[in-house]
């Protein structure tokens, strides 16, 4: 990350917000021109540690925090760049919102040559981001913000998530505190071959279905089917009726206890969890109608048990299709429409 290093270090100390410290962990081993930029004379608030033995990225992390003096530690990786007034803004958000143990932000997708790629927007209430933890990570971790002390109670990250250590603290802080995002693009976040989100793309994809499992365990208080997981959070993987009946039963079981679970959920917050459901269960109908016809009627029934506002949000055309496909694979009978089947309860 050579290339890139100078850059992030000047995006750091050129913020708004002066009263910082940087703290630059190197990992033992860099080939390049690392060393070179980090031995330069920089002002006092730059303190570089170097590793004397490979620690990996959770531990090194782990390092830099047990390092840090301050109130607040912001994330931040060694390609990337943070806009003048990011540290300000979630600074501000922290000192005013109290229960919110991390913030987050929007962020610009940027190539190796600093081109803008396009953008990302995370969810920004902790209700919608509570609720989005349940299928994917809902925050870019280089982009967040964390309260010390809350850290260091969690017990920091887990050395055993290996590139995902960053889903896995969520998944514990989130039972006990709020996560939020910042509507603003507050970083740019580098894209390049040798980035890792560039690198381990399909690794991630198994260790979000892990977590995602995991997060919907603790908020549903019972065992989920791994494989209805990676159906619900990845439908295009659906080959059998059994994993989208059970992607659907999934959704539905979740939306119910969600409903009970947390309750601090704004008219506008609750409109807009309908109409994920109702999209989280267009793509499940639409994968049925290519895997499993006869799965249909079952992803249909469980959709009605969402609630009429799901039904109403789910697409007129995508239900009709759907039933069409059913009679179609049914030699032009519908009378199993209404049939139903338990997978759960």
């Amino acid at each position: 990350c050579a290339p890139f290093l100078q850059q992030a270090i000047d995006s750091i100390l050129n913020q708004t917000l002066s009263d910082l410290e940087l703290i630059i962990v190197q990992e033992m081993g860099s080939s390049d021109d690392t060393d070179t930029i980090l031995d330069r004379q920089y002002d006092a608030r730059v303190r570089v540690v170097r590793n004397d033995v490979p620690l990996g990225l959770a531990r090194s992390l782990n390092r830099g925090f047990a390092l840090a003096r301050g109130e607040y530690v912001a994330r931040m990786d060694a390609d990337d760049i943070s806009l003048p007034e990011r540290l300000e803004k979630q600074v501000a958000y922290l000192d005013e919102n109290p229960s919110v143990a991390v913030v987050g932000a929007a962020v610009r997708h940027i190539d190796e040559e600093s081109r803008i790629m396009g953008m990302r927007r995370y969810p920004v209430s902790p209700a919608l981001v509570l609720w989005n933890m349940h299928f994917d990570n809902a925050m870019c971790h280089p982009a967040t913000m964390l309260r010390s002390s809350v850290f260091e109670t969690a017990g920091g990250y887990s050395t055993k998530a290996r590139d995902w250590e960053d889903y896995e603290l969520w998944s514990r802080l989130m039972r006990y505190h709020d996560l939020s995002n910042l509507p603003d693009v507050l970083l740019e976040y580098r894209i390049h071959p040798e980035s890792v989100s560039s690198r381990k793309r399909e690794e991630q994809r198994e260790h979000i279905v892990d977590n995602a499992r995991r997060i919907m365990e603790i908020t549903m208080a019972r065992t989920v089917d791994r494989e209805f997981v990676r159906s619900l959070v990845y439908p295009y993987t659906i080959d059998e009726r059994r994993n989208a009946i059970g992607a659907a039963w999934l959704l539905g079981y979740l939306l119910r206890t969600y409903r009970g679970w947390y309750k601090q959920r704004s008219r506008e917050e609750t409109m807009m969890i309908k109409e994920d459901v109702a999209s989280r269960m267009s793509h499940i109908l639409a994968r049925s109608m290519k895997a499993s016809p006869t799965a249909i009627p079952m992803v249909l029934w469980q959709a009605s048990r969402s609630g009429p506002g799901v039904m109403m949000r789910l697409m007129p055309s995508t239900m009709r299709r759907g039933i069409e496909r059913l009679g179609s694979s049914a030699g032009g009978s519908k009378k199993n429409f209404g049939k139903t089947e338990a997978i759960g309860t």
